[in-house]
């Protein structure tokens, strides 16, 4: 069965039977974590999607917690959820959500220790999104906006030199910031040989591995060090989406589609 119909017999099966919010894992997925493949080897996930929750999407997860929509992409009654990094999610009331035809949420973003959300955020009748901060101290209190952002970014890595990819919305050019300046400021470019229409992902909490989706195909590409530059990549076996995220382990890739969050486990 092709990984298209894979997902399609789940969401049907699910949605008849109904499907609890908490995302179940193998007794084996709390042994001694595992490690993602060697740096220019291959990562590949296996054929079998697993539904996680139905009419939740933008799925990211620290170790201590997860952020996650609900809703539908796009429109006026996306809000912001979250839980531990397996569920339950619960609606989180000082966040904001989208209202109606006058804001709307795009993605919502966790850094790898749980501490910083990027969200991302429009105007009906604006051309440019916003890039917003929150840190959590006990609660999520808002931050200074991202100035300039990219229109398509990734997670950010780990504190204390954060980094980022993008694309601006109308230029080919994938772009690298970091903000150990105190402020995010581009550092670098990358090549990405041979890929059109780059929309990042997913950052690596070591910013070595880098997710991205390419005239709809999701793409996979790493480097040695941060002062190298991405430039070729490999085609990762997931349905197009603009959600992807794996988990720092490389066990699990989360994305979603048919409204609903899907994951497939590393081969």
């Amino acid at each position: 069965m092709g990984r298209a119909l894979v997902v399609i017999a789940l969401a049907a099966c699910n949605q008849v039977y109904g499907l609890d919010p908490t995302i179940e894992r193998d007794a084996r997925f709390f042994d001694a974590p595992s490690t993602c493949p060697p740096i220019g080897g291959p990562i590949n996930f296996g054929p079998l999607l697993e539904q996680a929750a139905l009419d939740y999407y933008s799925y990211t997860a620290s170790r201590e917690r997860a952020i996650v929509l609900r809703g539908e992409p796009l429109s006026a009654n996306a809000e912001i959820h979250g839980g531990p990094p397996d569920g339950p999610f619960a609606l989180i009331p000082e966040l904001p959500r989208s209202e109606g035809a006058v804001f709307y949420i795009t993605r919502a973003q966790l850094s790898p220790e749980g501490d910083l959300l990027l969200l991302r955020v429009g105007y009906n009748g604006a051309s440019a999104l916003e890039l917003r901060t929150y840190h959590f101290d006990g609660a999520w209190v808002r931050g200074a906006n991202v100035d300039a952002a990219p229109y398509y970014t990734t997670t950010v890595s780990r504190a204390p030199d954060r980094r980022m990819i993008g694309r601006p919305l109308n230029d080919s050019v994938v772009r690298e910031l970091s903000d150990v300046s105190g402020t995010w400021q581009e550092i670098a470019t990358h090549p990405l040989a041979g890929v059109t229409n780059v929309a990042p992902l997913w950052l690596s909490p070591d910013a070595l591995r880098l997710v991205f989706n390419a005239s709809g195909i999701i793409r996979y590409s790493d480097r040695a060090s941060t002062a190298d530059p991405f430039v070729s990549s490999q085609v990762l076996e997931l349905p197009s989406n603009l959600d992807t995220f794996i988990t720092e382990d490389c066990t699990r890739a989360y994305f979603s589609g048919l409204q609903s969050l899907f994951y497939a486990n590393r081969r």
